[in-house]
């Protein structure tokens, strides 16, 4: 989850430790092109793959989903 949030922080500029389960990247100010940001540095970070649908289909732009995607990846 640390490293979730420290990307996100990153990339939307946010101050650290900023960030709280459950937020909403969209309602932080992030558009579509920081979101696929976010995944390309998490995808290369944590050595995973996410789903292009899936960002949209599981509503990746909320960090609980995102959290909860990633953990699956690795299962």
């Amino acid at each position: 989850m640390e490293t979730v949030f420290r990307i996100i922080e990153d990339v939307l500029d946010l101050d650290r430790d900023s960030l709280r389960a459950g937020d909403d990247l969209i309602e932080l100010g992030a558009d579509s092109l920081d979101i696929v940001d976010i995944v390309l540095q998490l995808e290369d970070e944590l050595e995973i793959d996410i789903d292009d649908n899936a960002i949209v289909d599981l509503k990746l732009h909320n960090t609980d989903n995102l959290i909860k995607y990633i953990d699956n990846c690795g299962k």
